[in-house]
């Protein structure tokens, strides 16, 4: 008897490849130039001067090192073993940017205030606490 429901793909039924088989693979991923160029910058970023400037740079590495992390697990989920281009990250619609804008506003407000009230402080430190793993379920969502 048919239906006029949609038929979702169940896989063709073969176990996937055991880990020990894909040792390899996994060891070699960061090696491949997308991966291996993000590191690099990374590296180079952390020794630095550290400044403000060099700060923000290395929050913003950090971040889009991250998202980097969060796009590669679902590009191995789909059984693509080529790490995507660090690009990929600034293609989710400025999300990467909306994460950084809320980084430093959810842990700088509350240091700014800290002369003017610790409870106040403390309050906003807490929500922040609340706050971050929400935005990080979001991010990883997306």
């Amino acid at each position: 008897m048919l239906c006029s429901q949609q038929l979702d793909w169940q896989g063709d039924g073969e176990p996937g490849t055991p880990f020990w088989q894909r040792s390899g693979e996994i060891l070699q991923y960061p090696l491949k130039p997308p991966a291996l160029w993000l590191i690099l910058s990374l590296g180079i970023a952390s020794v630095l001067s550290l400044g403000l400037l060099t700060g923000l740079l290395l929050l913003f590495l950090a971040l889009t090192l991250f998202v980097y992390s969060l796009v590669v697990i679902a590009e191995v989920a789909g059984d693509d073993w080529v790490p995507p281009s660090p690009m990929d990250v600034m293609s989710e619609g400025g999300l990467l940017v909306k994460q950084i804008v809320l980084l430093i506003t959810l842990f700088t407000v509350p240091l700014l205030l800290v002369s003017t009230s610790m409870v106040l402080a403390m309050g906003l430190l807490a929500l922040a606490a609340l706050v971050l793993p929400a935005a990080v379920m979001i991010l990883a969502v997306s």
